[in-house]
């Protein structure tokens, strides 16, 4: 039989057994040489896959050395039963918006309990399952184990009403309320990233679009003919296509990475927000909060003769605290430090602005491209708004300042 008319018998048997058509389960043949493969994909979440398994791995065929164990080369059928993409995360799409913000504690969904345990990692235990047992599911990252858990809660597992969720720090609220609170000046800039990120895919759309169009009415594999009155118009509507290709590629790239921002945006505190302080306190009460929760968690996992969260993750939460810490130390000495008077040089101004965090390199004429390289490479930008270089207002910052003004006007301060 061949793969083609056992790709057929596995549809046929779904179908009049099941009832399930190619818009629920797809059966496709994949040529893979001199074996072959047939890739059973469930389309639907209603559907059973122990029986879509049962019915596709009857016809699976692999033929093994019989001394050795070894799969011999040729003449197999390989059959492989998977998810669509997006099916599992559509269905777990509730278990996705709880855990999204988790980072310690737990979410439960159809009697599936899934704990968050730190650094990323998750914990999934199957309905009626203690957490002093071994986990059903543990991994890295949400979205990946919502999909395990999803996929296993789907296979048959009986759910179950939900045990009452533990109290104190392990519980969702807990945790939450333990998180920072998004600052004005974070959601300013969260709102100003988001802006950008739309507006260049808007722009990588309309370039995709034009590059589309500038081959429009080539025919589909038409070659150029050359010494034709066409070849001219020929090769430039193709220049003009990679031309405006490649300058989609490259914006399409910019947006990519502005999407990635957004997310930064929202959760970076800035040293000129108004707000820091309060913000990176609340942030180091929840690090703290979380540390006291790994610690309790592996004294009950110990005591369980379990693993508990590794000792590196520990180890990055304490180097995260003491560098929040030394952070609201330098804020809180420059909320108190006196404004210092403006230094005025031969072409050059340097002053500080505490009310907005930064140090400003004025130059009475327009600078070279030399003087802005060496600006640049002291960790100054060119604020249009402002017509100066700044930085950011620190003990570093001026001295940059002082260093510049040295090295560009030979002036020699203290």
């Amino acid at each position: 039989m061949t793969a083609t008319e056992t790709a057929k018998t596995i549809r046929t048997t779904l179908k009049r057994e099941h009832g399930w058509t190619s818009r629920q389960v797809s059966v496709r043949v994949r040529d893979l040489g001199v074996s072959s493969a047939i890739d059973v994909t469930i389309k639907d979440a209603a559907v059973d896959p122990a029986a879509v398994r049962a019915v596709a791995l009857a016809e699976h065929r692999v033929a093994r050395c019989a001394r050795t164990g070894e799969i011999l080369g040729g003449g197999n059928c390989y059959v492989d039963v998977a998810w669509a993409a997006g099916v599992l995360d559509a269905v777990g799409a509730e278990l996705v918006a709880q855990l999204r913000d988790l980072e310690v504690g737990v979410a439960t969904w159809r009697g599936w309990r899934v704990r968050a345990t730190g650094d990323g990692f998750f914990e999934g235990y199957a309905p009626g399952r203690a957490f002093d047992g071994e986990p059903e599911v543990y991994c890295w990252g949400a979205d990946f184990c919502v999909r395990q858990v999803v996929e296993r809660a789907l296979a048959g597992e009986p759910a179950t009403e939900p045990e009452p969720e533990p109290t104190g720090t392990d519980t969702p609220a807990a945790a939450a309320a333990a998180g920072p609170v998004e600052t004005a000046h974070q959601r300013a800039r969260r709102e100003r990233a988001e802006r950008r990120a739309a507006r260049l895919s808007a722009t990588a759309e309309a370039q995709f679009a034009a590059a589309r169009a500038e081959t429009a009415q080539i025919p589909l594999g038409q070659p150029i003919l050359v010494g034709h009155h066409s070849e001219r118009r020929h090769r430039a509507a193709l220049e003009r296509a990679d031309r405006k290709g490649r300058a989609a590629v490259e914006t399409a790239r910019a947006a990519e990475r502005a999407r990635g921002a957004v997310a930064l945006a929202g959760r970076s505190i800035s040293s000129d927000d108004p707000e820091a302080l309060e913000a990176l306190s609340a942030k180091l009460a929840a690090l703290e909060a979380k540390r006291d929760a790994i610690k309790a968690s592996n004294r009950a996992r110990r005591e369980a003769d379990g693993e508990g969260v590794p000792a590196y993750a520990l180890a990055n939460l304490g180097a995260n605290i003491r560098r929040v810490r030394q952070r609201i130390a330098e804020l809180e000495a420059a909320a108190e430090r006196e404004k210092a008077p403006a230094i005025e040089g031969d072409g050059f101004t340097i002053s500080e602005h505490p009310e907005d965090n930064r140090v400003r390199f004025t130059f009475d004429a327009r600078p070279g491209r030399e003087a802005c390289r060496a600006m640049r490479r002291a960790g100054f930008r060119f604020s249009r708004t402002e017509g100066a270089w700044q930085r950011h207002l620190n003990a570093a910052g001026v001295y940059a300042a002082k260093r510049m003004a040295r090295e560009l006007f030979g002036a020699e301060l203290a």
